[in-house]
């Protein structure tokens, strides 16, 4: 079916992040001399997903599997329906954007958005033995087969797209 919301929109999970509505410093009171620490782990895998529809996002992050993902890997899912924004940017047939690993995973559709538009993520940190068979339509910078753009600090390997279509990242082809 059909996913279509503003931000942060994907065919299996929205997003993968910090909620910055509760502030433990801020919305806790504290009486006495005790005192505590606040720490957060946070530990997130989407596996073995597929999404057969349409995602459409009115701004930023939209993913054929997970809108933003600012933490987790995702692994062995599949995306086959056209991922789009109609105002925004970071669209990717798995991940409009992704911070850590996308990994085995496999896309076919049409993509379309502003900035950062890319097969697998729209942008990118690290994405290991990927396909994308996408068309791609951005309307301004940062297309690629693979990725719009990776982190500085990002690895690509073991991808695969379609010769002749859009190059790798931001239109390069890296081999």
């Amino acid at each position: 079916g059909l996913v279509e919301a503003d931000t942060n929109v994907g065919g299996i999970v929205g997003q993968v992040a910090t909620e910055y509505d509760f502030d433990p410093e801020e919305d806790i009171t504290l009486t006495g001399t005790e005192s505590f620490d606040v720490e957060r782990t946070v530990k997130a895998v989407i596996r073995d997903s597929r999404n057969l529809g349409d995602v459409i996002s009115k701004k930023d992050c939209a993913g054929g599997i997970v809108g933003k993902a600012e933490f987790g890997a995702v692994i062995s899912c599949e995306s086959y329906g056209d991922i789009s924004s109609t105002g925004g940017s970071n669209v990717g047939g798995i991940a409009g954007t992704s911070a850590y690993a996308i990994r085995s995973c496999y896309t076919m559709g049409t993509l379309s958005g502003k900035n950062n538009v890319g097969g697998i993520a729209g942008k990118g940190s690290d994405i290991f033995y990927s396909y994308a068979y996408n068309t791609l339509e951005a309307q301004g910078e940062c297309a690629g087969a693979i990725a719009g753009s990776v982190q500085e600090s990002g690895t690509l390997y073991g991808n695969y797209y379609v010769a002749g279509s859009t190059g790798g990242v931001d239109g390069i082809g890296y081999s």
